[in-house]
C-alpha cells in the first residue's frame, strides 16, 4: 500500500516537473516538427507504379481462330516425311502461350534497357546520361512477380523519382513488348508460309523430274526393243523366214488325230521365228511411236499429283488470312491485357505523416527529458 502511494506521488511529481518544463517540450516538440517537415520538403520523391498483365480474353482471341485451324503444308501425302513438324500449324498460339511469349519478352534485359533509354527514366534517377550502365542498373530494379494459382496476373513493379519519366517507361515497356512480340509472330507465320510454299514448288519440281525420267528410261526402252527386233529380223530374213513358223502341238494321250497346228508368235521360241514381215513391221511401229506416254507406269497419278499441287491455294490463303487477322497491324494486335492508366505512378514516399509524425513524437520524448533533466539539475 505504501509503494502504490509512493508510486502515485512519483507520478504525480513526475507529471508536475513535466508541466513546469512545458515551454521547453513544446518549443523542442516545435523545432522537431519543423525539422521533420524541412527533411519531408528535402527528401526525394519516390513514385511506384505497379502493371498487372493477363492473358487475352475469349473474344480477342477469336480474331486468331482461322489461322489456329490452318496448315502451313501443302495438302499432298507427297511431301517429304522430314519436313520441320512447326509446320503443321500456321499459328500454334493459345491465349496462355501469347501471354507467355509476352511476359518472356516484357523481362528480357534488352527490352528493360531500351525501355530505360527511351523513357530516359536512368537519365533522371541521378545518371549524367542514359548509357547503357545506367539503364542496365535501373533495369536491374524492375520487379516481376509471376501469377500463381491465387494470383492470375502477372504484375510489374517500377519505382522512380521521376513520375512521368517512370509512367513513360510503363507504358513504352508494355506497348513495345506487345508490338515486337506481334512482329515476331507475323514474321514467323509468314515464314512458315513461304516454307510451305517452297515446299509445293519443290515437290512440283521433283514430280517433274520423275516423269521426264520415267519418259526417258521409256524412250530409251523403246529405242533398244527397235535395235533388238531389227537384229531378230535380220536373223529371219537371213533365214529366209518370212511368215511365222508353225510348230505341230503334240498329240495328247488316247487321241489319234493330231491337234491343230499353232504358230510361234512369242514365248520362249526365238523372236525370228515370229519371220520377218511381222518384225519389220514391229519396227515400223516402234520407230513411228510419237508419245510413249501410255507405256510409263504411274503417269498419269504423277501428273494429276502435279495438278493438285499447282491449284493447292493454300499459301494464299493462310497470306490472306494473316491480312485479315489482328496481326495484319502488330501495334494494335492483342498479345496481353493490360491498362496503362491503372498502371500510372504514384508517390509511395516520403509521407508527410510518417516524418512529421515521428518528429513530433521524438520532440515530445526529447523536450521531456529536457525538462526533467532541468529540474533536476536546479535541485
Amino acid at each position: 500500500m505504501d509503494n502504490a502511494v509512493g508510486n502515485e506521488i512519483d507520478l504525480r511529481d513526475v507529471f508536475s516537473k513535466l508541466w513546469q518544463g512545458k515551454l521547453t517540450i513544446f518549443a523542442t516538440t516545435a523545432a522537431a516538427a519543423l525539422l521533420g517537415a524541412a527533411a519531408y520538403y528535402a527528401s526525394p520523391n519516390v513514385y511506384q507504379s505497379e502493371a498487372a498483365i493477363y492473358p487475352i480474353t475469349q473474344s480477342e482471341y477469336a480474331g486468331y481462330i482461322d489461322l489456329l485451324a490452318r496448315s502451313a503444308l501443302p495438302n499432298l501425302g507427297t511431301v517429304d516425311s522430314e519436313t520441320d513438324p512447326s509446320l503443321g500449324s500456321a499459328f500454334p498460339y493459345t491465349r496462355d502461350s501469347l501471354f507467355q511469349e509476352f511476359t518472356t519478352y516484357l523481362q528480357s534485359p534488352g527490352h528493360l534497357i531500351q525501355a530505360a533509354q527511351e523513357s530516359g527514366i536512368a537519365k533522371n534517377e541521378g545518371q549524367n546520361d542514359a548509357s547503357d550502365a545506367s539503364a542496365l542498373a535501373f533495369a536491374r530494379s524492375v520487379k516481376f512477380m509471376p501469377a500463381t494459382d491465387k494470383k492470375a496476373s502477372f504484375e510489374m513493379s517500377v519505382r522512380g523519382s521521376d513520375r512521368e519519366a517512370v509512367n513513360r517507361f510503363v507504358a513504352w515497356s508494355l506497348e513495345n513488348a506487345g508490338l515486337e512480340v506481334a512482329k515476331t509472330i507475323r514474321t514467323a507465320t509468314l515464314n512458315k508460309i513461304s516454307a510451305g510454299a517452297k515446299i509445293r514448288s519443290d515437290a512440283i519440281s521433283k514430280l517433274r523430274v520423275e516423269i521426264e525420267a520415267r519418259r526417258n528410261q521409256q524412250e530409251n526402252a523403246r529405242k533398244d526393243e527397235a535395235v533388238m527386233v531389227g537384229e531378230q529380223a535380220k536373223i529371219a530374213e537371213t533365214l529366209g523366214i518370212k511368215d511365222p513358223v508353225t510348230v505341230p502341238s503334240s498329240i495328247a494321250p488316247g487321241q489319234p488325230v493330231p491337234a491343230p497346228s499353232t504358230q510361234v508368235i512369242s514365248g520362249e521360241q526365238p523372236m525370228y521365228l515370229q519371220g520377218s514381215r511381222a518384225l519389220d513391221e514391229q519396227i515400223k511401229l516402234l520407230n513411228s511411236r510419237s508419245d510413249n506416254d501410255p507405256f510409263i507406269t504411274q503417269l498419269r497419278d504423277l501428273e494429276r499429283q502435279i495438278y493438285l499441287l499447282e491449284n493447292d491455294k493454300d499459301s494464299e490463303r493462310l497470306t490472306q488470312l494473316l491480312d485479315e487477322s489482328p496481326l495484319s497491324d502488330p501495334a494494335t494486335a492483342p498479345i496481353a491485357d493490360y491498362s496503362i492508366v491503372g498502371a500510372s505512378a504514384e508517390k509511395v514516399s516520403p509521407r508527410m505523416s510518417l516524418f512529421v509524425g515521428g518528429a513530433v513524437l521524438l520532440g515530445l520524448l526529447l523536450g521531456s527529458m529536457i525538462a526533467l533533466l532541468r529540474q533536476i539539475t536546479a535541485k
